[in-house]
């Protein structure tokens, strides 16, 4: 069996930056399954910003849910072939309840999403990084390792990472890290957990 982990987290949490470490030093165990928001927006999707129109934000949102299940379905598959133990998914597909207006409900009832629990329990661990905007707000840059952010006031950006953070918080195996080591703090403890994690899958 691959073990499915998801690192999620407000904007500006190091998501991608933690999940290059993790392909570095578990390289060959560890397939990281891309964001699909970014691959969606790369490939030409237009960008919903910051006070985007009802219907682009739920198109948005249906496409970003539907890549990521087809993704994280591929990426399984390629680690069995490889014989990786792990998959690690930047953002997951609950991700959305952080950005449609009206929540959880309206993005359940948008998707078609009838079991919300096969959704949130097809990871087995989740990590959850904290922003830098909830932490230190003066530290907040907008496009700071990402160009396609949208949140350009840390107010915004902190008030999603808390609407991103309930959305996995009913997860019976959510480990949270915060910025008051920084990005390498991170990094050091997010990997000690993968390789406690990787050792108890041999």
């Amino acid at each position: 069996m691959v073990y499915r982990l998801l690192i999620t987290g407000g904007p500006g949490s190091g998501k991608t930056t933690v999940i290059r470490a993790l392909e570095k030093k578990f390289f060959g165990r560890v397939l990281a399954v891309p964001e699909a928001a970014t691959m969606l927006l790369q490939g030409g999707f237009p960008p919903p910003g910051q006070h985007p129109d009802l219907i682009l934000l739920r198109a948005f949102q249906r496409a970003i849910f539907y890549l990521t299940v087809e993704l994280e379905t591929a990426y399984v598959h390629q680690a069995e072939k490889r014989d990786a133990q792990m998959i690690v998914s930047d953002r997951g597909r609950l991700d959305g309840e952080a950005y449609m207006k009206g929540g959880r409900d309206a993005f359940l009832s948008d998707i078609g999403i009838q079991d919300r629990q096969n959704h949130l329990l097809i990871y087995h661990q989740i990590i959850y990084l904290e922003s830098v905007a909830t932490y230190s707000p003066d530290l907040w840059v907008q496009n700071a390792g990402n160009h396609f952010r949208m949140e350009s006031d840390p107010a915004v950006a902190a008030a999603v990472d808390r609407r991103t953070l309930h959305a996995w918080s009913d997860h019976p195996h959510v480990h949270y890290f915060s910025c008051k080591n920084g990005i390498e703090g991170k990094i050091t403890a997010v990997e000690i957990l993968v390789d406690s994690l990787l050792e108890k899958k041999e």
